[in-house]
């Protein structure tokens, strides 16, 4: 994690500021200075400490319970912790499980690099597969996503100006955010992804990852990132009600395709609204997809279960709950995720641009 981005960063249990503790791995490169490996503490609540390990900062208020709900990536992370003041940490603060289980988003990961980051390969295979005569037509993964939200983007006019990018995944957007303000910070809860986000952020312009064929079959391919601007990006896990962000901070905030996957949705959109600034402006976007899959319960949805259809509602939110003023629209935007040869999931995306 860039050491300067700690004045930006609160504690995300009490939101005070932040400090690392004595014991921390610190390297420098390129006239940058990044925490390896430490511990975060709150100033005014000691027992507020968040872990650093592999320059990925965990900011979560409870670091047992995210690890509970993700106990394959316990083990994972405690062998990346090179030094005993974080594996004493992990130790501590979160109990080993005896048989690890997967956890569905941390396993995705490189179907989002594909769609984030990489051209629709536009596989012969899927091509032969069609019947005689029809020519799929398919989206170009986040492509259509990135080109809207660079266009909804006003620059801000403060000095200083701060971004983030709420479920950010491997970043994509978050690159696109950066040509916008001075420091864009991508938030997600997977692990895995913002580990993955600061490689592809560091890859020097070309990235390899193993793309999935079928099943366990996979096929290393190598691609082009467009990083325009790496010192000014950075990448933290968090929670995406439990921001770790100074209210009325942010300049810019991204929300897409996180409503409907997020436990609450209504206390996502407070939380946003919470840290932007008097003028600050929200970009938001989902395809409603409210499956069985979601995390909230069905009385928690933003539509879906009423007469009121979810884009309609999520409207009202914005104007009438949040007091926003709508500024843009685009109703359908395609979002394309890969899964394998023989699997694709476009989603339809409704995006809206509002600001305080």
């Amino acid at each position: 994690m860039y050491l300067h981005l700690l004045d930006r960063l609160r504690c995300p249990s009490c939101r005070s500021d932040l400090q690392v503790e004595t014991e921390a791995r610190i390297t420098c490169t390129n006239n940058r200075t990044d925490l390896e490996e430490g511990i975060i503490r709150c100033q005014s609540n000691p027992s507020h400490r968040y872990l650093v390990v592999d320059g990925v900062a965990i900011l979560v208020p409870e670091f047992n319970e995210y690890l509970t709900a993700k106990p394959d990536m316990r083990e994972e992370i405690r062998q990346m912790a090179s030094t005993e003041t974080g594996t004493y940490f992990i130790d501590k603060n979160s109990d080993p499980v005896e048989k690890a289980q997967s956890d569905g988003w941390e396993d995705l990961q490189t179907n989002y690099i594909w769609a984030h980051f990489d051209s629709i390969t536009t596989d012969d295979l899927f091509v032969e597969c069609m019947p005689e005569g029809i020519q799929p037509v398919l989206p170009d993964g986040a492509d259509a996503i990135k080109a809207t939200v660079e266009s909804m983007l006003t620059p801000p006019s403060t000095e200083e100006s701060l971004g983030i990018d709420i479920g950010s995944s491997v970043g994509g957007l978050t690159h696109v955010l950066s040509t916008a303000v001075e420091t864009a910070l991508g938030c997600d809860r997977s692990f895995r992804a913002i580990r993955m986000a600061r490689q592809i952020r560091d890859a020097d312009g070309e990235f390899t990852y193993e793309v999935p064929l079928e099943g366990t079959r996979t096929e290393s391919r190598t691609i082009e990132v467009n990083v325009p601007n790496p010192a000014r990006v950075e990448f933290v896990v968090s929670e995406a009600d439990a921001l770790p962000i100074e209210s009325n901070s942010v300049d810019s905030a991204l929300s897409m395709n996180m409503i409907d996957v997020v436990s609450s949705p209504r206390t996502h959109l407070t939380e946003t609204d919470r840290v932007l600034n008097e003028s600050g402006q929200l970009i938001v976007g989902d395809p409603y997809d409210w499956s069985k899959v979601s995390p909230a319960e069905t009385t928690d949805w933003i539509g879906g279960t009423e007469q009121t259809p979810s884009e309609q509602k999520l409207r009202e939110i914005l104007t009438k709950e949040l007091n926003h003023s709508i500024t843009e629209e685009q109703p359908a935007v395609p979002w394309n995720l890969r899964f394998h040869d023989r699997r694709y999931s476009i989603l339809i995306t409704d995006c809206i641009a509002c600001r305080k």
